[in-house]
């Protein structure tokens, strides 16, 4: 997840995203780097896909290089976004996604909430989601009438 590793707050949230009663969502965690998000859903059994633009030494085998803001979204498949690293992609992502009828998930510290999603009508999620104390915001998609 970056400079900080996911808490409990942070699984549950993912678990109760992907296993929701009423409809199974696919996450792909964008820009997830060395994949360790990846790692650590694998050893607790959430199915989870990491995508990132680079290849990078000690990267988990399951991280495909794509870019994130090539990707098809919709209401059972959602970008996870965390920690970006601030050039913009995030941004670009997450319109994409709710253009296609898909919500986001981006966590992240917030002195980084201005630049990464001031544009957009956000809900602050409960919990503390990395040990640098993220916090979760989840962004809706846009209804229908208006894409």
């Amino acid at each position: 997840m970056g400079a900080g590793d996911p808490t409990d707050d942070f699984w549950d949230l993912i678990r109760k995203i992907r296993f929701n009663k009423h409809r199974q969502v696919e996450l792909t965690d964008c820009g997830c780097g060395l994949g360790i998000t990846l790692k650590g859903a694998e050893e607790r059994g959430i199915p989870l896909r990491g995508v990132d633009l680079a290849k990078r030494r000690g990267q988990h085998k399951a991280v495909e290089q794509l870019d994130a803001t090539m990707l098809s979204w919709g209401p059972t498949r959602w970008p996870l976004i965390c920690r970006p690293d601030g050039s913009g992609w995030c941004h670009d992502v997450i319109t994409k996604a709710r253009q296609q009828g898909a919500s986001a998930i981006y966590i992240g510290v917030a002195r980084n909430y201005e630049r990464d999603l001031s544009r957009f009508r956000t809900r602050r999620l409960k919990g503390v989601f990395g040990e640098e104390d993220e916090r979760a915001w989840i962004i809706r998609p846009l209804k229908k009438d208006r894409v």
